[in-house]
This record gives structure tokens, C-alpha cells and sequence, in this order.
């Protein structure tokens, strides 16, 4: 069970549901909101730090969530000391998103977007003064989609570095959310690389096919590891059977020179969504030197035969995929018998089953290509 134990443990930034046999994404930054008494763009204006204990005043300039006034200050308790800060800093200038709940004293402790214990310069959204306000927008429009216009107004403007990637890490939280989808098909096509490969990351978050295409050509622009790994995470998370994105993730994790991640993140897909165009590629890795990589392979051939519905987070639970939807008319006895979720406990049965495969694949290879009538 090697294999399941991994998918449940990837990271990515929306959580998949099965609604009406479609993937229904809910963007991560609900979640925050959710978790979130107010949310304000405003500036520190004076503060300390003492060994991991931030405490500061902060000025709101706009009010997105929250009973609060503008210009009306706030004091600010966050408590980094899990990680090492040693010694006493003042802290002032931060401007910015941020996100805020009422502690038990009824004064505000920041909320970070990601893990806590980070220093103060990863738990906000750094923002330009000078970006336009995003909340000066119909009363219907959500929180959440202020958010999104506020961070999107902001990466539109920031250099590639940390405060584009903090941005980016924002952005990519918000896919889903109303308008994302204009913005990142904006970005996609951008001349900024950085740009072009967030808007890239966040269509491949939405299962679009084309995106994957479009993605192997800046692959070799991915020299930023932040960014390198969003992408790789949203190839890994992505399960739209459409045979275009399927031929691209293909493609994709059987280059020779494709790094480690995209092989083992693309295999990963290739596995969960195994559709007969999926196979070619799975046969690929199967001569992989790679142990991990085979057994993705074995893993992705056993749930074709076996007719097991794509596989997703939430159909993991309860080990739902591994039902099949329909009739199974490549399950034998001998299938059955080399079948695999992906690890095994000796060599001499993983060399079997992988060699098995292979053979199974020469055997029914020419039928499988076979163009849909």
C-alpha cells in the first residue's frame, strides 16, 4: 500500500471531491477565510520581535473582512518561537495582506497562510503601495475574490524573487475562485517567464489539457525550485482522462533528461488516471531504472484491468477507486495474480510482475491503440 500512503500525502493547494462523477476543486484559501475573523491590507507601523514573539501595531488601510474601521490601528500578537530567532528586533514598514483571528483576550493574533512558526516576512502577502484597491468592487462580490484581485494586482507588478513567490503561493490558493481563470489564462501567455509558468500551474490545478500541452515548452525555463515545485505538484494532483493531457503528462515524465520530481510526479498521474492512452507511457516506465517509477507502472496497468475509476484524494478514502465501475474484460487469473498497488516486499516479485506487464503490453498493445470507433 506503499503507493496510496504517498497520494494521501501530497501537498496541493485545492482539495478534490467527487460531485456528480466531475472533480469539484475548493480553493485552499476558503479554508484560511474561513479560519479568519478579519482580513485587512495595512502597514506595521511599530513593533517588536523578542526571541520569536512578534508584537506589533498594525494600521489597516481596507477592511475585506471584519467589523473593523480604517485607520484605526491594531495590535498584533504572532508567536514564531517553534523555529530559532534569538534576540530582540524592531519591526516596522511591513505593508500588506493579512489575515487575523480574535485570540481568548479579544485582541488579534495573526493568522499565517501556511504553517506556523514561520518569521514575520512569510506569513503575510507583501503588496506595492501604489496597487490599485481591489475592494472597491460591487457589494457582491466575496472576500474571497477580493483576495484574489488584491494578490493578482500585485504579482502583475512584482520581479521575479521571494515576494513573487510568496505572491504566486497566494495566487495559486485562490484557483477556483471566480475570475482566476481570465488572470491565469492572462499570465500564461505573459513574456514574463515567471508569470507564464504560474498561469500555466494554475490551469494544469483546473485539469485543462491544453495547459499540459503548453506546458513542455517551458519546462526548461523552470529554474526557480518554488515554482518548480507548485508545477510538479500540479502535475501530480492532476486527473483529467482527456487524451491531450494525458499524451502530454506522458511525454513529459518519459523524457530522459526530465527531472527526478516530473518523472515521479507525471507517473503518479499517469497511474491514477490510467486510460488506455495512459498505457503506452506506463509501459515506457516499466523499463525504468527507477524502482519507484516501475512500480507506478505496475500499479497503473493493475487498475486498468482491473476497470478502477480514476483515482482521487477523496476516492481514496475507504479505498473507494479501487472498486470497479463497469465490466473487466482484460481480468485474468493472471492479471489478478501479478497485480500490484506499486511495492513489493521482494525483488524476484516486483522483476515478475514488471516483466509480466510487459508482456501483457506486447500481447494487446496493437488492439489498445486502436482509434475510439
Amino acid at each position: 500500500m506503499g503507493t496510496v500512503k504517498r497520494l494521501v500525502g501530497v501537498s496541493v493547494s485545492m482539495v478534490i471531491c467527487v460531485a456528480g462523477g466531475r472533480a469539484a476543486r475548493t480553493p485552499a484559501i476558503e479554508r484560511l477565510l474561513e479560519s479568519s475573523d478579519a482580513v485587512v491590507i495595512g502597514e506595521v507601523t511599530y513593533g517588536t520581535s523578542l526571541n520569536g514573539m512578534y508584537s506589533f501595531t498594525l494600521v489597516p488601510d481596507r477592511i475585506l473582512k471584519g467589523n473593523l474601521k480604517p485607520r484605526v490601528a491594531l495590535q498584533i500578537n504572532y508567536n514564531a518561537r517553534a523555529i530559532v530567532i534569538k534576540g530582540s528586533t524592531e519591526v516596522s514598514g511591513q505593508y500588506g495582506l493579512w489575515f487575523l483571528a480574535r485570540d481568548k483576550a479579544g485582541s488579534f493574533a495573526l493568522r499565517p497562510p501556511k504553517q506556523q512558526s514561520l518569521p514575520l516576512e512569510f506569513v503575510y502577502y507583501a503588496l506595492p503601495k501604489q496597487s490599485p484597491a481591489a475592494n472597491e468592487e460591487p457589494e457582491e462580490v466575496t472576500v474571497a475574490e477580493r483576495v484574489f484581485r488584491e494578490l493578482a494586482n500585485a504579482v502583475e507588478v512584482s520581479e521575479k524573487g521571494q515576494r513573487f513567490n510568496l505572491l504566486a503561493d497566494g495566487i495559486l490558493r485562490c484557483v477556483g475562485i471566480t475570475g482566476s481563470r481570465e488572470a491565469l489564462e492572462r499570465w500564461s501567455g505573459s513574456s514574463s517567464s515567471h508569470l507564464r509558468v504560474l498561469g500555466l500551474t494554475g490551469l494544469i490545478m483546473l485539469e485543462d489539457p491544453l495547459a499540459l500541452d503548453r506546458s513542455r515548452d517551458v519546462i526548461a525555463s523552470l529554474d526557480d525550485t518554488y515554482l518548480r515545485n507548485h508545477f510538479f505538484a500540479a502535475i501530480s494532483a492532476y486527473r483529467n482522462p482527456d487524451p491531450v493531457g494525458v499524451r502530454a503528462i506522458g511525454e513529459m515524465a518519459t523524457e530522459e533528461s526530465a527531472a527526478k520530481d516530473l518523472q515521479i510526479d507525471g507517473a503518479q498521474a499517469l497511474r491514477s488516471i490510467h486510460t488506455k492512452e495512459a498505457l503506452p507511457y506506463l509501459a515506457k516506465l516499466l523499463d525504468s531504472k527507477d524502482p519507484h517509477l516501475r512500480g507506478q507502472a505496475v500499479a497503473g496497468f493493475t487498475y486498468f484491468v482491473n476497470n478502477w475509476p480514476i483515482e482521487t484524494q477523496a476516492a481514496v478514502v475507504g479505498m473507494a477507486f479501487t472498486r470497479p465501475v463497469a465490466n473487466t474484460p482484460y481480468r485474468t487469473v493472471e492479471t489478478e495474480r501479478h497485480s500490484s498497488m506499486g511495492s513489493f516486499e521482494r525483488a524476484e516479485d516486483e522483476q515478475a510482475a514488471v516483466q509480466f506487464w510487459k508482456n501483457w503490453w506486447a500481447e494487446h498493445q496493437q488492439e489498445l491503440s486502436k482509434p475510439e470507433p
